[in-house]
């Protein structure tokens, strides 16, 4: 299957809503503590960055949002940045399985 037709197949399954790029970073002054313990720190984050988008949703759009998210290491530069990309859609699904936005 060819590039384009891979993304037409992909948009068909989401959710009829503008999509947001998030960010959640790792204060470079903890880094030393994250290179000891990687597998800790990084759940941690992930769980911290779930538990903040979950609420947001429930909150702000009144039910849960669609979110994709990414650990990066380092920045463009390769320098040690240590950070969650995550893309967010800008609606929720309703308790009747509704798109609300």
């Amino acid at each position: 299957m060819n590039r384009a037709e891979w993304l037409e197949a992909r948009k068909a399954e989401w959710l009829p809503v503008e999509c947001f790029h998030m960010v959640f970073t790792i204060d470079h002054l903890i880094s030393p503590l994250v290179a000891r313990n990687e597998e800790a720190m990084y759940n941690l984050l992930f769980r911290a960055a779930a538990r903040t988008l979950k609420a947001f949703g429930e909150r702000e759009l009144g039910g849960p949002i669609g979110v994709v998210a990414s650990l990066h290491t380092c920045g463009q530069d390769l320098a040690q940045h240590i950070h969650l990309g995550c893309i967010v859609t800008g609606g929720a699904l309703s308790a009747n399985q509704e798109v609300a936005a």
